[in-house]
């Protein structure tokens, strides 16, 4: 049953199989699962900004009965008290579970057997003029450019395919495609548009690189440096870890990583997963297993790695840094490049949670997409330290797939190989494909199109030789052979292509875990 304080809603969902009672954790899982749903229906009814009743039908939501049979919402007690504005889920034999809306950090779990955070909430508002007075990309009123370089019917037909026979919940929800900053394509499906935001896991990770690299371009941190963590001095083993290592997800930590169905997902022995699962203190949750591999010789994808990250940038704005820690994000990044939507949401000690309780707008997602496009600049100003999309865009020594906190184009994916991105669960993804002049910002929920498929025909769409030029300029949108021509001689060489199989190539690699 749904309860909203001031109306009563029921709703229940499809049957599954009962609640496995048998395990003599099972209470304990219970308790950790109730948390976990009901921070995730906090932030879709009061951080995207649905009503209870459309936030329980969304795949947000849903999700776990199609994970886990023992996890059924007709069995669960959901209170939703819009007044002080928490959500609290109930189940016997566990004592129900409750998260809490903090306005600019979004919702938070509080731990077992308390009634609040441990961090003042900061009122964090974007410095920035209103979005509709402002010209994209620092706002999104209309910049009235011609696209010109690219064919824009062919980019409307990847989105046609991406949107045909969509469902939301099992399907596309929102794109922006760039082409030299200028959108030339944008799509949404029903119930979503240009100011919903969605959850964008993982890909919260490559926000958290990005910040990284603002302390890296202010002199505070060198990607070299060893790990500045208190708890792993030398002569701790791991006091070896450096900031690449760590970025590079081969930080060599003992953490465990039990999938979404597995017995030990919802205990403490899954590191990985334990700031999604319960309201704890995640970094120094993170923090704590030992040493397993020599740093930077093994690739695992962690959150352990991330979350230790967070520390470090934590403890380094709040050590050099006027701005609140809470507001660092806001005003070091996300009012240089027009982002009025993000929030990151943190753990009930303060500490981001960059590994996956991240919601914001497609559109925002395209401009720190275009950051990295125009080589860490945007509206003319440098924001990241040169060459740091570089940094991020490198594969690492552990995973020829992996840069740091990025994804790289693999020969299996059969996309432009100087492509990189950041990732999140459900299709959640923000592509930059430097040397096309493409990016490509989508949110959706289970996907089930060829996602690279479609980066191919957008990518095809631009124009790539003098060639190309020839009775065709006016798919590209210029208004003479000429001026074709010259565009392409402009940008210099042809585009990369999809890469090969082949020596020195970057190697396959497996696609991102589900968070």
């Amino acid at each position: 049953m749904l309860a909203v304080l001031g109306c009563m809603v029921s709703s229940a969902l499809p049957a599954r199989a009962q609640l496995n009672e048998d395990r003599p954790d099972f209470t304990q899982q219970l308790s950790m699962a109730l948390v976990r749903n009901a921070k995730s229906l906090c932030s879709v009814i009061f951080v995207v900004g649905r009503t209870p009743k459309e936030a329980m039908a969304i795949g947000d939501i849903t999700r776990w009965e199609q994970l886990n049979e023992w996890w059924r919402w007709d069995k669960i007690d959901v209170l939703v008290d819009t007044a002080r504005k928490r959500v609290s889920l109930g189940r016997y034999p566990a004592p129900p579970r409750t998260a809490v809306y903090n306005e600019s950090q979004g919702c938070t779990m509080i731990p077992a057997g308390e009634d609040r955070v441990f961090f003042n909430p900061v009122a964090v508002r974007p410095n920035l003029p209103p979005a509709e007075e402002t010209p994209w990309p620092m706002g999104d009123a209309a910049d009235r450019k011609k696209p010109v370089g690219i064919n824009v019917t062919k980019v409307a037909t990847a989105l046609d395919s991406a949107f045909k026979n969509n469902n939301p919940e099992k399907g596309e929800r929102g794109w922006v495609v760039l082409h030299d900053g200028v959108i030339v394509g944008e799509r949404y499906a029903n119930g979503y548009g240009k100011s919903t935001r969605n959850l964008g896991f993982s890909a919260g990770k490559s926000v958290l690189a990005t910040l990284v690299g603002i302390l890296v371009g202010d002199g505070y941190l060198k990607v070299d440096d060893r790990a500045p963590i208190s708890e792993w001095k030398a002569p701790d083993p791991r006091s070896l870890i450096t900031i690449r290592n760590l970025m590079n997800m081969a930080g060599g930590l003992a953490c465990n990583n039990y999938g979404q169905t597995h017995p030990l997902h919802f205990t403490p022995e899954d590191h990985h997963s334990i700031g999604y699962n319960e309201g704890i203190d995640a970094v120094q949750a993170s923090i704590s297993p030992h040493l397993r591999f020599l740093p930077g010789t093994v690739n695992r994808y962690m959150n352990c790695d991330v979350l230790a990250m967070v520390k470090v940038v934590r403890q380094t704005v709040e050590q050099h840094y006027p701005v609140d820690q809470l507001a660092f994000p806001q005003r070091a990044l996300f009012d240089k490049i027009g982002v009025r939507t993000f929030i990151v949401e943190p753990d009930p000690f303060g500490n981001f949670l960059f590994n996956g309780h991240d919601y914001a707008t497609t559109r925002d997602w395209a401009r720190l997409g275009l950051l990295y496009e125009q080589h860490g600049m945007f509206n003319g100003k440098r924001v990241l330290p040169e060459g740091w999309d570089t940094f991020v865009s490198t594969p690492s020594a552990a995973n020829k797939g992996y840069g740091a906190f990025f994804w790289l184009a693999t020969a299996a994916s059969g996309i432009p190989k100087d492509a990189y991105y950041m990732s999140g669960a459900e299709g959640q993804t923000t592509m930059i494909l430097p040397s096309h002049g493409v990016v490509i910002a989508k949110h959706a929920w289970a996907p089930v199109k060829d996602f690279n498929k479609l980066v191919r025909i957008i990518a095809d769409a631009v124009v790539q030789t003098s060639s190309d030029c020839t009775n065709a300029w006016r798919d590209y949108g210029f208004d003479g052979e000429s001026q074709c021509v010259t565009y392409v001689s402009k940008r210099g060489p042809a585009p990369a292509g999809p890469i090969v199989a082949a020596a020195g190539s970057r190697g396959a690699a497996a696609e991102p875990p589900p968070e």
